[in-house]
Formats: structure tokens, sequence, C-alpha cells
């Protein structure tokens, strides 16, 4: 949903990437991040209250976990470093989202080596969406206007592939919450699931052990947003990949965690039978109705509780840290786990006891 961030760290890779992986050198940090917009989400709606027992205490995990990695401010190499210190103990995969900018891999490449060094999976997603979901990538519009122009086609499976190849990562997404964009077009639909089904099959030829996946706003198909539910486009997509991806914030919806009907992630079962991994998740401590710190508590311990049911095998979460500077709406700033100085809010203890568990 927010892919503007990938823009800060190109801006970040170009000062540290040469020293950052091998040694801890003094490299200079940027001083503000790459200006965007985003629409600030309008106050939920009210909900019905839901009839639910407390969950049970969990005593194993079906997922991996990970975040879409930012560090403690201010940037730094040191603060890079000690970032991915700390995910070897919280998390086991990191995520990283490309677009179609030409120095779009100098990122991929501070990730990737990152990651390396903290023994981490990497999950790679290609965005051919621009900031807003409601129309492609700039770079892809010098191309052609949609995604049955064949420059568009060969400009995406030329990326998707090189990717796969060059990084090996554990997944690659073939979009990210692109039911947002496709749901205003059958065209559109139709020759985007053409191009994911020839990219997924030359993505396995470049990396055999990579599992494809493609990313949807779970609110928006769901029907949660009050916009009417998606799940036959879903049937559609899943069939192109082998696992099904969704970016899920209640917050937009319900004004607390305990408003989620207990079928609320359940509702997917009946349309694919693949695996599942949440891309992207988060609740606010500040800038939204129903932001507070005891809501991302709470919302972070109810979800797997939520999704208990189902063949979930990744949850990320969208950032460790939050964000002190510019570039987000203050609902999306505050959903890191960490304060922006490092320091821990309460949902950090509960994460780390959900990462603590067995894998089953």
């Amino acid at each position: 949903m927010k892919k503007f961030i990938f823009g800060l760290i190109v801006i970040i890779v170009l000062v540290i990437i040469a020293g950052a992986v091998s040694e801890r050198n003094k490299t200079e940090p940027p001083t503000a991040p790459t200006p965007t917009t985003l629409t600030t989400p309008t106050a939920p709606p009210p909900a019905p209250p839901t009839t639910s027992t407390p969950p049970a205490a969990l005593t194993s995990r079906s997922f991996q976990m990970g975040f879409v990695p930012i560090t403690a401010q201010p940037l730094s190499t040191e603060n890079w470093l000690a970032a991915f210190d700390l995910f070897k103990s919280s998390a086991e995969v990191v995520m990283h989202h490309v677009d179609f900018a030409t120095n779009a891999l100098d990122s991929v490449d501070f990730i990737s080596q990152m990651a390396k060094r903290a023994g981490l999976k990497l999950f790679i997603v290609v965005d051919p969406l621009a900031h807003d979901r409601q129309t492609l990538d700039p770079n892809l519009k010098k191309l052609g206007a949609n995604f049955a122009d064949a420059k568009v086609r060969q400009a995406y499976k030329d990326l998707a592939v090189k990717l796969a190849g060059t990084y090996r990562p554990a997944y690659l997404g073939l979009g990210s919450e692109i039911n947002t964009y496709l749901a205003k077009s059958a065209v559109e639909l139709s020759g985007y699931l053409t191009l994911i089904g020839e990219t997924a099959t030359a993505v396995k030829q470049a990396s055999p052990q990579t599992v494809t996946t493609v990313s949807v706003q779970y609110e928006e198909l769901s029907g949660a947003s009050g916009r009417g539910a998606q799940w036959e486009m879903l049937r559609q997509l899943e069939t192109k990949v082998e696992a099904v991806a969704f970016t899920t914030y209640p917050s937009a919806v319900f004004a607390s965690p305990d408003r989620l009907p207990v079928d609320y992630y359940t509702k997917i079962r009946p349309y694919t039978n693949k695996p599942l991994l949440i891309a992207e998740s988060g609740w606010p401590t500040a800038g939204g109705a129903g932001a507070s710190i005891a809501n991302q508590t709470a919302f972070l311990e109810r979800l797997p509780e939520l999704t208990k049911d189902l063949n979930l095998r990744l949850w990320i979460w969208w950032f460790p840290h939050d964000w002190a500077g510019t570039g987000y709406a203050e609902v999306f700033k505050t959903m890191g786990l960490r304060q922006a100085n490092g320091t821990p809010k309460p949902a950090w203890d509960s994460w780390l006891e959900i990462k603590n568990l067995p894998i089953r």
C-alpha cells in the first residue's frame, strides 16, 4: 500500500552500501526521505460488536515472521546494522518492494546483502502500481498504457526474472495490493492474469525454489471497506501463483481489534486452497480513530487466533520502528512495534513471545 518507503531505501543505499555489510564504517546518513503524498484514512464506520471468547494461549505457530525493514532514527550505517542484528532474534524474513525506477536494484542489492548477513529469508515484491494504487507505475506508463501493452509486459517479465535469477528469494510477489487497481477494469484484469501466468513460469525457470505469489488488499477483497467483495477476482488470481498473499490494516474499518468478527480472515477459505501469506499488517498507535498502544497490542495478539485455522505460512508486520520523518500519513508512521528512537512498545514483547513459539 505504501510503496514510497522504497525510494527512501534507494537514497540510503547510495550513501551506505559500499561499506555497510562488511564493516562498521562512519558513512554519513541522509537527512530526509523522499517526500510523497498519502491520503489519510477517514474515521472508521461503526462496527457491530462481536461475540468471542478470549483466545487460548498459543503453543505453536504455522508461520514464519518478518518485517518491512526500517531502522531506528536517525538513519545511519550503525542503525541499519543494528536493525538487522535485531531481526536475527525477532524475524525470519524481510520483505522489500521493487518498482521500475532505473536505480531500483540498488536497494535490492543492499537489502539482500543485509538479509544474508543476518541469516534471513528474502521476500521481494515486483510492484507495477503507482503510490496511489490507481494507476501503473510512472516508469511503466512511459512504455504503455496498460498490462496488454507488449512493452509493459516485457519490462515486467524482465524485472521479475532478473530478481529471481539474481537474488533467489524465498518468495517473489508479482504485484502488491493488485486488486485495488484491477477492480476498476475487466480488461486490465484479463491482461494481468495472462501476464503473471507467463511471468510465474519464467520465474520458476530462473529460480525453481522461489515461491511465486501476488498480494491483494484484504479489507478491499473481503468487502469490509464497504465497496463490495472481490472474491471472484481472487479465484482467478490464485490459479496463476503458488501462494496467495494479502495485506491487512483493519483499523481503517474497525474501531478496535475486538470488533473484528471471528471469521474475519477465514472468509477467504472457500476461494483458495493455496498457502497464505500476510504480506503487510499493522495497527497504529497514533494518528487515527482507534489508534492506541493498547489496540496495537490487542490486534497483534488476536491476529494469530483469527488465522489459526488457515494454512498461513508467513506474517509480515509493516515496520519494526515508527517513522519520525515526513512522507507518510500519521496513521502509517506509528505502526512500528518500537518507537522511532528504538524504544520498544508493549506490542514488541508480544511479537517476541509469538516468535519464540515452535513452528509446527
